[in-house]
């Protein structure tokens, strides 16, 4: 089995740490997520009593959308240096244009025989200083 393709992410982040000066950030965020891609399978038997038989079944224009949930921390480590990780819940999956075969894996989704998915990223980030943005005040009570 052989999937190739693409997929994006898109949607708002609430950043709970907005007065951090270190820039660190807690968040929560909600994206649309959807992926173009094509898939292939070949079946090959070698019996000994019946004849060799091969079979291949592909889907050349697949397309799947869902929803995540994310969890998100991004931590200051040291100069420029961060390091966080993201929770991801994915859900609301939805498939077009599978026809014989239907797809094993999504590309940015996982397994595609499940609706919803939990999804783990650790990331390591270098923070660019093009320019020097100051950190918010907090307001008074």
């Amino acid at each position: 089995y052989e999937a190739n393709g693409f997929f994006y992410r898109v949607g708002p982040k609430v950043d709970f740490l907005v007065y951090n000066r270190n820039w660190s950030n807690l968040y929560f965020g909600v994206m649309y997520a959807w992926s173009h891609f094509e898939d292939n399978i070949t079946f090959r038997t070698e019996e000994t009593l019946w004849p060799a038989s091969s079979r291949d079944l592909s889907n050349s224009s697949l397309r799947a959308q869902w929803l995540e949930a994310n969890l998100g921390l991004s931590a200051h480590i040291v100069g420029p240096l961060y390091m966080g990780y993201v929770l991801r819940f994915k859900f609301a999956r939805s498939v077009k244009g599978a026809e014989e075969l239907f797809p094993w894996e999504i590309p940015g989704f996982g397994r595609a025989d499940r609706n919803a998915r939990f999804g783990f990223d650790f990331q390591i980030t270098y923070r660019l200083g093009f320019r020097k943005k100051q950190v918010p005040i907090k307001p008074e009570k």
